[in-house]
């Protein structure tokens, strides 16, 4: 299941792997009308609420999150009950990126697998000429002053832009 979503989900999100594959059922909600994926930790600390892009529910992510309720979405429930700081999202984050690195189309890529998903997604959103405020809330990238700390991104503002977001291609 990981193989399966998180490429898709780090095209469509422009989110950390780690992000990715510490996700729980409980973390995909809906909201406003928006379906949305609520990244409660982070690198930079920072809380965020991701809307799903259309292309993701169409090839069944919904779904998938319903047959895994209750449940971390890329790993089993027991390894929740470990006493140590929980790290199986890391692990998974790691074997993504050596699976990734085998793959053809990244053979003469000079950028780490997982980390050049964020690239893309930066580089689409300014095909699309998306509010500067509103890809780095979804990014999750530090605040770089004062104001942008006040208020917050609310999904009904984040939404359509990443529905302008172009679906990708992958037929070959």
């Amino acid at each position: 299941n990981d193989r399966r979503w998180v490429p898709w989900l780090l095209a469509y999100t422009g989110a950390r792997v780690s992000e990715m594959t510490r996700l729980e059922s409980r973390h995909i909600f809906r909201e406003e009308g928006v379906d949305a994926i609520h990244i409660e930790r982070s690198k930079t600390g920072r809380m965020r609420k991701v809307p799903i892009h259309q292309d993701l529910k169409d090839q069944g992510f919904l779904d998938f999150v319903s047959s895994r309720r209750g449940q971390p979405l890329f790993f089993d429930k027991p390894k929740l009950t470990d006493d140590r700081k929980l790290t199986i999202h890391r692990t998974r984050a790691e074997g993504l990126a050596e699976w990734i690195r085998t793959l053809d189309a990244m053979k003469d890529s000079v950028v780490a697998p997982n980390h050049g998903f964020r690239h893309r997604w930066r580089t689409e959103c300014r095909r699309i000429f998306m509010d500067r405020e509103v890809r780095n809330y979804l990014q999750g990238h530090k605040i770089e002053n004062v104001g942008e700390g006040y208020g917050h991104v609310p999904l009904d503002v984040s939404a359509p832009w990443i529905e302008m977001f172009p679906r990708f291609d992958v037929s070959g």
